[in-house]
């Protein structure tokens, strides 16, 4: 080894052959193909991770947890109905069973109250679940409805009944009955000429059944249009829609048994008063 003192070139020589080495130490080196796969596997690992986890997270917060808030919600308006009904029930008990009008109207002005209440409070939900209601439940709310002189809301539901796919024959006559009833109420929408119309249609078409809850229930239905008329429309046509209530139901007395109530409400129906002056009398 030469004892020379190390010159300036020399030095910068060993200074870049040093860098030069480094730089090839510190190098990347090209992967290998299994190293590659590796590398892609976690990238597809965090992809199938990500692609599973985000639908199922999303499926379970916004289908699932909608579809549990929809059956709650459901449950809380078929609730309201039921408890609306009851009340509904407990106003015809108290007009029977009380006999001085000032506390039968206290008492069942006070029960419609408490349906009022009820049903402001679920107005909205009414409306926007509509679409997923029986036609039986539409049908309860349009009569709740009526009971409380909403008369144009009370129609809309019963109207919703008659366009619903899965209304069956009973209840859809019952919506009809209801839509004719509306239009012989006092009220905005008042149109005897249509509620006499749809009264006729629905006694031809229910003329036509064999089902005995269908014949009954015309009995009910002629006996109403009569009352409308003679209280409200035509006399004579009252009169007329009286007897033949009267007589439908003699025929089938034997076999609705009820001891004879519903003649006894027909027949003091029929002696009802007496036609108001002027009041129209041209028959149906």
């Amino acid at each position: 080894m030469s004892d020379a003192p190390e010159t300036p070139r020399d030095f910068e020589t060993d200074t870049l052959h040093r860098l030069a080495t480094l730089e090839e130490r510190t190098k990347p080196r090209p992967k290998t193909f299994f190293e590659k796969v590796q590398a892609y596997g976690g990238v597809i690992a965090v992809v199938i991770a990500v692609g599973y986890s985000w639908p199922l997270g999303v499926w379970d917060r916004f289908i699932v947890s909608q579809e549990k808030a929809t059956e709650a919600k459901l449950g809380d308006i078929r609730e309201s109905l039921t408890r609306a009904t009851g009340l509904y029930v407990d106003i015809g008990r108290l007009q029977s069973s009380i006999a001085n009008p000032d506390m039968r109207d206290l008492a069942t002005r006070s029960t419609s109250n408490q349906i009022l209440l009820l049903v402001t409070k679920y107005d909205a939900d009414y409306t926007n679940y509509r679409d997923k209601l029986f036609p039986e439940e539409l049908l309860m709310i349009g009569i709740i409805y009526q009971s409380l002189y909403r008369i144009e809301d009370s129609l809309r539901y019963f109207e919703y009944v008659v366009k619903h796919p899965r209304t069956l024959e009973t209840p859809l006559m019952e919506a009809n009955r209801q839509i004719a009833k509306s239009y012989m109420f006092p009220s905005p929408i008042q149109d005897l000429a249509k509620g006499r119309s749809l009264y006729k249609a629905i006694l031809q078409k229910a003329s036509r059944s064999q089902r005995f809850e269908i014949l009954s229930g015309a009995i009910l239905i002629q006996s109403e249009w009569g009352f409308f008329e003679m209280t409200a429309g035509d006399w004579q046509c009252g009169i007329q829609n009286m007897d033949a209530a009267i007589a439908r139901l003699k025929v089938m007395q034997p076999m609705i048994n009820d001891q004879g109530n519903m003649m006894n409400l027909l027949l003091a129906k029929r002696q009802l008063g007496s036609p108001r002056p002027g009041q129209p009398q041209a028959g149906c």
